[in-house]
């Protein structure tokens, strides 16, 4: 567990354990409970959506905490692990374009944006030279990205 989990409230300490245990359906049962709570507990509820496959409504929860009323611009002072779950998500989904997009817009030094933008990097290694040239273009295929980690951090 990270020393800002050891640091965090009680409940984000129980759903990261359960997290790290593969029981993201507990984890988000727990969170649910504590709805419309900081933003942490939110980012946390995402992070379970996108493990249990349901990565719609993980986009839907992180527009909602980066983009608040609806806005075009991202909030001021927006965690990075959070636009780095919505980085994530967005790649899950196959737009690549919005990830790298989000993960500009995060600090560059941040653990969980620096791994996002290794799996960018390694998913368009794998795809062939013509996709490769379309991905730099901001063209990339519209498919769902596999990660090679559980995608998400609290």
């Amino acid at each position: 567990m990270t020393h800002a989990i050891q640091n965090a409230s009680p409940l984000l300490r129980e759903a990261a354990s359960l997290l790290e245990r593969n029981h993201p359906e507990q984890a988000l049962a727990r969170l649910s409970k504590a709805r419309g709570a900081e933003p942490a507990v939110e980012n946390a509820r995402g992070v379970c959506l996108m493990r249990l496959g349901r990565v719609d409504e993980a986009l839907e929860l992180y527009r909602r905490l980066l983009y608040p009323r609806g806005g075009l611009q991202i909030a001021p002072g927006a965690s990075p692990k959070v636009l780095a779950n919505f980085a994530t998500a967005l790649m899950l989904t196959g737009n690549l374009s919005g990830c790298v997009e989000t993960l500009d817009a995060a600090d560059a030094a941040d653990p969980a944006v620096v791994r996002v933008r290794q799996a960018v990097a390694t998913w368009r290694k794998s795809l062939g030279v013509v996709r490769r040239l379309l991905a730099k273009l901001g063209l990339a295929p519209g498919r769902p990205t596999r990660l090679e980690f559980p995608p998400g951090a609290i």
